[in-house]
């Protein structure tokens, strides 16, 4: 568990924080958390993700979602989502024991979120790219966002690999990447020749 800036340090007269939740929550305490926090948001990592328009969603329903689309929860393992005002709610597979312990201090008051909701505007057909924890989040814009997936990238060859495979539904060629993240200079050169050009923040 980290804060979402990347520091490990946790301030101790706030009231409100973002933190990032990696997969499986083994690494997270409610012990970490100052007591004068009172609301929190949780980033959740993991490549259970799916993003479900809002007005499709149904909180009962957010299991049976990932299990249609190959994502199911394991015994250890619910459903959380993001705030169901937005016009896209992203549903998530956590650890149940984090969960149970998140929700028991704070209730109400801890949120859930996604990188895969971080959304951008582009004038042209682009592929952008977010890559931390060894997880990979795709999203396709052309320019509206027409495609949005998160998978288990823990090496360059697994990163040119789903470019290969983004490249036989996508005319990539035609396409700006736009590359963010932890990683991201590494993985620059050799998915280069896939697109027009490459953006590296």
């Amino acid at each position: 568990m980290k804060q979402e800036t990347g520091k490990t340090n946790i301030p101790l007269n706030i009231n409100r924080m973002s933190i990032q939740l990696k997969r499986g929550g083994h690494s997270f305490s409610m012990a970490n958390l100052p007591a004068s926090v009172v609301e929190a948001k949780f980033v959740v990592l993991t490549d259970k993700t799916l993003l479900v328009p809002q007005e499709e969603f149904d909180e009962s329903l957010a299991a049976n979602y990932l299990r249609v689309a190959g994502m199911a929860c394991s015994a250890s393992e619910t459903p959380v989502w993001s705030s169901t005002k937005a016009p896209i709610v992203a549903i998530m597979a956590a650890d149940a024991a984090c969960m149970a312990s998140i929700r028991g201090k704070l209730g109400d008051q801890a949120s859930f979120t996604s990188p895969l909701l971080l959304m951008q505007a582009y004038d042209d057909p682009t592929v952008w790219l977010y890559r931390t924890e060894s997880l990979l989040y795709i999203k396709v814009y052309a320019p509206k966002l027409c495609f949005a997936e998160v998978v288990s990238s823990p090496t360059e060859i697994d990163v040119v690999y789903y470019m290969e495979q983004l490249a036989k539904e996508f005319p990539l060629k035609h396409y700006l990447a736009h590359l963010e993240g932890e990683g991201r200079k590494e993985i620059m050169k050799p998915i280069r020749h896939y697109f027009r050009e490459i953006l590296c923040e």
